[in-house]
């Protein structure tokens, strides 16, 4: 059909393509979190949690209008929709996740 959707031919290749992404999209995530007070950081996967709703609503868009979309059929749409899932679920996990629990070291305190 076309050579752009050439390595959806193969299973494993386009799932590796999918796992790079989002792998690159938690380490994002990480960063995020470690470097930015826990607020903005908050505030940021929000942001990103925002883009992913956007970005899902656009893929739905364009596999309902574009006719060479539309023939790849439900297992290209279904892989499409998980992507951006995982990505929301992504932004979810670090949104909910706690701050770490500062512990004081001092040699004075007690058990």
């Amino acid at each position: 059909m076309h050579r752009e959707y050439k390595f959806l031919k193969v299973w494993w290749q386009g799932a590796l393509a999918v796992f790079a992404a989002l792998m690159v999209l938690f380490i994002l995530h990480a960063i995020v979190q470690k470097i930015f007070p826990i607020m903005l950081a908050r505030f940021i996967h929000f942001v990103l949690l925002l883009a992913a709703i956007g970005g899902l609503y656009l893929t739905y868009s364009d596999f309902e209008d574009d006719f060479s979309h539309h023939l790849l059929r439900s297992n290209f749409h279904l892989g499409a929709y998980l992507f951006w899932g995982a990505w929301m679920l992504t932004c979810i996990f670090f949104m909910t996740k706690k701050a770490p629990v500062k512990i004081s070291h001092r040699p004075d305190a007690r058990p």
